[in-house]
């Protein structure tokens, strides 16, 4: 084999794939917007030093709502705290509003920052060990203080 026939070959070669990644272009990722990086800012444990969780008292006719320290959608609403009428003791339910986009580790802080569990990290271990994480359903869901993690999860998941 020449050597010049291999130098052209390998010229050709490299002018043909500048043209074509020229129109092909580089695949660009989109950007993230902002309620997503303070989401995943939030997941990592960085909130503003002003922030932290927020319980608002709101008049009679509605129960108190507890919100978590971000100023994203997901967690706008995210929890809201009730008392059923007819109960048999002192039992507190959670309203937990899941949305598009809401991984299990932001749903663990949530219901932490809400008093629901302990341990987030516990929780989101559990979550991922049992295989609940993927199945994660988006909507509203009643929960009430003092269900364990599997009680949890299972009301949480498709």
């Amino acid at each position: 084999m020449k050597v010049k026939y291999f130098l052209r070959g390998l010229g050709m070669g490299i002018l043909f794939s500048v043209v074509l990644l020229t129109f092909v272009g580089p695949v660009r990722k989109e950007a993230l917007t902002d309620e997503e990086i303070v989401m995943r800012a939030g997941l990592l444990g960085m909130v503003k030093a002003e922030e932290g969780p927020v319980i608002t008292q709101e008049p009679e006719t509605q129960p108190p709502t507890t919100e978590p320290a971000t100023e994203t959608e997901a967690s706008e609403d995210s929890v809201e705290v009730k008392e059923p009428e007819a109960t048999e003791g002192p039992q507190e339910y959670v309203t937990l509003k899941i949305i598009e986009g809401m991984e299990s580790e932001w749903v663990a802080i949530v219901l932490e920052d809400a008093g629901i569990i302990s341990n987030a990290e516990a929780f989101n271990l559990y979550l991922c060990s049992m295989g609940y994480d993927d199945r994660i359903s988006i909507g509203s869901f009643e929960i009430e203080k003092g269900d364990d993690f599997y009680e949890i999860a299972e009301k949480i998941t498709k």
